[in-house]
């Protein structure tokens, strides 16, 4: 298995474009091994392919491991990280965190990452650090959420505005669920 999980970051490394990196990285995910996520966390150097890199962290956000938030939480907390990637770990930290005892010193600083994220200057940061305040439901961001959901119009990648996933993240605060399926949708990526 561990050979395995090596061959296929070194095929997603060799890709040279983003779209084969993605497919490399979706057969990252279905390694049920908990070695795959050590091994994409020691793949993921500085001197990589920016697309390289995001396509390694997205695997590791859909992997859902605990291990991962840690270096997840540093290159979202890296000021000189591409927000594409930095925006990729805020949802990796989201879905991973959901597991951690809100009692520990990794889930604090795991959230004082997400709270610091939402005044970003990256619009792309912004939007998946109110994704992680919304699945995590982090109470304390309800004041910098109103602030975004009422004037922050910069649109996500997937198609709608910061300020509208604001909207959905302060319905989940206060009624403990996403307001629509499709927002539903996006919460559940690691469960089932």
């Amino acid at each position: 298995m561990s050979h395995a999980i090596t061959t296929e970051i070194k095929a997603l490394l060799r890709t040279r474009t983003k779209s084969s990196a993605f497919e490399s990285a979706k057969r990252l995910i279905a390694f049920k091994s908990k070695v795959a996520s050590s091994k994409i966390i020691n793949a993921l150097r500085p001197e990589l392919k920016d697309f390289h890199r995001e396509a390694l962290v997205y695997a590791l956000t859909f992997r859902c491991d605990v291990e991962g938030i840690d270096p997840l939480v540093a290159l979202l907390s890296d000021d000189k990280e591409v927000p594409r990637i930095r925006g990729q770990a805020a949802e990796g930290i989201a879905y991973s965190l959901e597991s951690v005892r809100r009692s520990s010193t990794r889930w604090r600083r795991a959230v004082e990452a997400i709270l610091q994220g939402l005044g970003d200057p990256a619009h792309e940061v912004r939007f998946w650090c109110v994704f992680a305040v919304a699945t995590l439901k982090i109470r304390a961001a309800a004041s910098a959420l109103e602030t975004l959901a009422a004037s922050d119009e910069a649109i996500s990648v997937l198609g709608w505005t910061v300020a509208e996933e604001a909207k959905d993240a302060l319905h989940v605060l206060r009624t403990g669920s996403w307001p629509s399926p499709d927002a539903s949708d996006r919460h559940e990526a690691c469960r089932g």
